[in-house]
């Protein structure tokens, strides 16, 4: 006997139950037992039912059954991955975690430190703003619309973005937003430089100290890097040459019999490095120091008052004076050669000449003086006649 007085002949167990028509579907339930079958009636009116007119329903809590893996494109099953590591919105990861890999990145690229706080610096900005990554062109482009200063540097934020970009999407195979993102425009300028007159002018207040002068005829002789100059050492001075370390490789640069004189006049026993002060070994702003105060001694205004002056100045002067460029480029380590042409358009001196030469204003004074000449020559032809 059941419960509400009914009676159930249904076996102890069955493999599958399957409900009666009158409750609309057909579907198979899951394995029943004993302690969870429970009598319905078919219909909800009150009636005294046999036990033929009831259905048994397994109330036992089934967990979900797990999803089937899932076929690759091969054919063959796999099973399923857990989450990426980039999450969060749009599939992108946070930005902060993006920016310390591409600094790690970076650093196990080698690259130099100053390059790598560079990259920092112009970044943490941006990772500040977006506190996740943005996946579209747009917030990138208001980023670079708020961004004061000069053209330069919108254009220098465009290409560390650019960069960061680069890495990230080729890790986690995103599209890249940048490919939509033009640079800003950069308006081309002409880089400072010093005429043989202020060149001269800086080496004459400069004789006073050894060091300085040696330091201002190895930038002008050689268009060297101030970074490089920092780290030269006396193993790497030679004969006719220098041996200096650039931003990817080594370099050998040739210098001029007075620069190697002045020199091997600053070398103390046990030095190691070329130039030092009192405190070891010049710094690369030391170096800079050192510059700037010369150039304002000697008069010298203007931006741009440091060694890289200097620099495009021996750039400058190396072609007026017929050097090629693919020389130049050697000697001043540019890793592209459109970098050194750069340097063509400061050579003035050959462009006036040939400006005075070529000037279509001399060939209309040329024809002007024909035309005088053989009007005068008529006149005289006519007074013979006469």
């Amino acid at each position: 006997m059941a419960a509400n007085g009914l009676t159930s002949n249904q076996p102890a167990t069955r493999p599958r139950i399957m409900c009666r028509k009158a409750w609309g579907f057909e579907s198979p339930l899951p394995q029943a037992t004993d302690a969870t079958k429970v009598l319905v009636p078919k219909s909800s009116i009150p009636l005294a039912l046999s036990p033929a007119d009831t259905v048994l329903i397994d109330t036992t809590p089934h967990e979900e059954s797990p999803r089937a893996p899932l076929p690759n494109p091969s054919g063959s099953i796999e099973p399923r991955r857990p989450p990426a590591r980039y999450t969060g919105v749009e599939g992108y990861m946070q930005t902060g975690v993006a920016l310390s890999n591409f600094l790690a990145h970076c650093r196990a690229q080698n690259l130099k430190l100053s390059t790598i706080t560079w990259y920092g610096d112009k970044l943490r900005p941006f990772a500040a703003l977006y506190p996740r990554l943005p996946l579209k062109p747009e917030p990138i482009e208001s980023y670079l619309a708020d961004i004061k200063g000069s053209a330069h540097t919108k254009h220098a934020s465009y290409r560390t973005l650019k960069a960061f970009y680069n890495f990230v999407t080729q890790r986690s195979r995103k599209s890249n937003p940048m490919a939509k993102v033009s640079a800003p425009r950069c308006p081309k300028i002409i880089m400072p430089t010093l005429e043989p007159a202020e060149l001269m002018q800086l080496l004459f207040h400069s004789t006073s100290n050894a060091r300085d002068r040696a330091l201002l005829t190895l930038f002008i002789d050689t268009g060297a890097r101030a970074a490089e100059v920092a780290t030269l050492r006396w193993q790497d001075v030679s004969a006719d040459t220098i041996t200096v370390t650039g931003k990817s490789s080594q370099r050998v640069i040739p210098i001029s019999e007075e620069t190697r004189r002045l020199l091997l006049s600053l070398k103390q026993p046990g030095d190691i490095f070329v130039l030092t002060g009192e405190r070891g070994p010049l710094t690369r702003y030391g170096i800079y120091h050192i510059v700037r105060r010369c150039m304002r001694k000697a008069g010298i205004t203007g931006p741009k008052l440091g060694p890289h002056r200097l620099r495009h100045s021996f750039g400058k002067a190396y072609l007026v004076a017929g050097g090629d460029v693919r020389s130049l480029q050697k000697i001043m380590g540019h890793a592209n050669i459109t970098t050194t042409e750069q340097y063509s358009s400061l050579s003035l001196t050959d462009t006036i000449d040939k400006h005075h030469k070529f000037t279509p204003l001399r060939a209309a004074h040329a024809a002007a003086q024909e035309k005088l000449f053989k009007e005068v020559e008529e006149v005289v032809q006519n007074g013979n006649r006469l």
